[in-house]
């Protein structure tokens, strides 16, 4: 990615809710598929409520976040699980290198 990309992602994140904005950090230190109820445990919360499940959906519309369903034996028969897209997770990883070669500067 260049600079102008990272400045378009980073502004792009900093439109986001501060709520949405914890969630895309709970993925990212995730790095990895996971769960709803991980997710919660993460925003330390028993469960996500409605406001967050349509955060996700809407931060996989805005090309944040990736959604896949899994069979899971339970009732229902599936679970969502989620993560965040790769080029997103570098460019987070991007933007976190240049913010500390400006601090140390």
């Amino acid at each position: 990615m260049d600079i102008e990309q990272l400045k378009a992602l980073r502004a792009k994140l900093l439109e986001q809710t501060p709520q949405a904005r914890k969630i895309i950090a709970v993925l990212y230190d995730t790095a990895n598929w996971t769960t709803r109820d991980e997710i919660a445990a993460k925003l330390k919360k028993t469960r996500l409520n409605p406001h967050d499940i349509g955060l996700l959906d809407r931060l996989s519309a805005n090309d944040f976040v990736e959604i896949k369903k899994r069979d899971y034996p339970g009732r229902i028969g599936f679970e969502f699980i989620y993560r965040l897209k790769a080029d997103i997770h570098r460019g987070l990883n991007l933007l976190r290198q240049f913010q500390r070669s400006k601090v140390n500067r």
